[in-house]
């Protein structure tokens, strides 16, 4: 605990709020292993800090820049949640730019830190990665569609996200004629990704050019929670 407010003092952004252990009336173990953290007007609650046991390590399925075995259910692990007076907007964009901002941050102040993960992705990034990434998109950069989501192939053979509902509501689907080339088809779903995080979901069909020239259709389906992507 006390590695973590030392951490939290050298940096200029992000300041301890609400600190338990200068509270009178918090004085038991697990009221001691949290803090609440202030970061451009927005405050935050890192959690499962010493001596609580840890938080729970879920299930992940992506790595980015990091082996699939860096964490499991053993690891100790703490949790960064949006405050309580961000409930209902705690999956806008500008919350969760600030999250990722206060992680990435502190990540270059603790060593330790073996990786970061995003549940709503599946996906487990190295410090270093999940920090650049993020630093990128806070200075003006793309979306870090590789690591605040991930992609899984479908068995018809479709590239299909993951996390992207987290912030739209909806999921891109490529269809399964992209499937000859994972590479360019990931990183036209990242391309179209960064759009949807932009302007929000799609609302009715529409078609737009892709980099090669060719034009795509973009249509709603699953009743909104899919944006079904194919050649026009």
């Amino acid at each position: 605990m006390s590695v973590i407010r030392e951490a939290i003092s050298t940096l200029a952004s992000v300041d301890i709020s609400h600190d338990p252990v200068e509270s009178a009336d918090e004085t038991s173990a697990s009221a001691n292993a949290w803090l609440e953290l202030l970061a451009h007007g927005m405050t935050f609650d890192l959690r499962h800090l010493e001596p609580d046991a840890g938080a729970h390590v879920p299930e992940f399925e992506h790595f980015y820049d990091c082996p699939p075995g860096v964490i499991d259910s053993e690891t100790e692990a703490s949790l960064l949640v949006p405050g309580p007076h961000l409930s209902g907007g705690e999956r806008s964009l500008p919350v969760a730019r600030v999250m990722a901002g206060v992680v990435a941050s502190l990540s270059t102040k603790l060593p330790s830190l073996m990786a970061v993960g995003w549940p709503p992705a599946r996906a487990v990034s190295s410090p270093s990665f999940f920090r650049t990434t993020v630093e990128a998109w806070n200075a003006g950069g793309p979306f870090p569609a590789l690591g605040l989501t991930s992609f899984q192939r479908l068995e018809n053979g479709a590239l299909q996200s993951a996390g992207l509902a987290y912030f739209t509501g909806q999921e891109v689907r490529l269809d399964a004629d992209f499937a000859g080339d994972r590479a360019q088809a990931t990183q036209l779903a990242i391309r179209l990704i960064n759009q949807l995080v932009q302007h929000g979901a799609l609302k009715e069909a529409e078609a737009i050019m892709a980099p090669d020239g060719s034009q795509l259709r973009l249509e709603p389906a699953e009743n909104g929670r899919i944006i079904r992507v194919w050649r026009g």
